[in-house]
């Protein structure tokens, strides 16, 4: 028998706690953009840095499907494209 890697890296408190915390947001459910953008900040326990940027690359998606200029952003952007009587 021999420990494996991932095995070495769970010896230790931090690392055992840095395992915990990536099972949390398991990557089978998020968008590939999300995973591949903001998984690496969440994994190092940046968690306002990833939720920034899970949030702008959601007003980015936004934007590009509803055909939104670039000075559309934020709360405006996001009432304008989930409005339903007049949204895209």
């Amino acid at each position: 028998m021999y420990v494996t890697r991932r095995g070495k890296t769970l010896a230790n408190r931090q690392g055992f706690n840095s395992y915990r915390h990536a099972t949390l947001l398991p990557k089978n459910v998020l968008h590939p953009v999300i995973l591949q953008k903001v998984y690496p900040a969440f994994l190092r326990g940046e968690y306002d840095t990833a939720i920034f940027q899970a949030f702008r690359e959601a007003e980015v998606a936004v934007r590009e499907a509803g055909g939104y200029s670039q000075n559309d952003v934020g709360v405006p952007l996001m009432r304008a494209a989930f409005n339903v009587p007049q949204g895209h």
